[in-house]
């Protein structure tokens, strides 16, 4: 989400400069900023909303794979005369 909102930050900056130096009406400006604004917080609410259950999804991934690392380095060794 920082990723996104940075890109939007410098993306918005970018435009305004251009817009600026086009000379482009005050309105126009501001129309096309708040689009802009607009955009960047429809992705930042659907990011935040989705967040919790992908949370929920990678924790029970790594409870998995630190369940199967216990049960790797609880094993009794084997030795060689059993596996002959």
């Amino acid at each position: 989400m920082t990723m996104g909102v940075t890109a939007g930050l410098a993306s918005g900056l970018t435009l305004l400069t251009v817009f600026l130096t086009m000379g482009l009406s005050p309105v126009n400006m501001a129309l096309v900023m708040m689009l802009l604004v607009g955009a960047g917080g429809v992705a930042l609410v659907s990011n935040a909303l989705r967040l919790p259950r992908w949370d929920r999804a990678r924790e029970g991934h790594m409870e998995y794979i630190a369940g199967r690392v216990r049960a790797l380095v609880e094993a009794p060794p084997q030795s060689e005369a059993a596996e002959t």
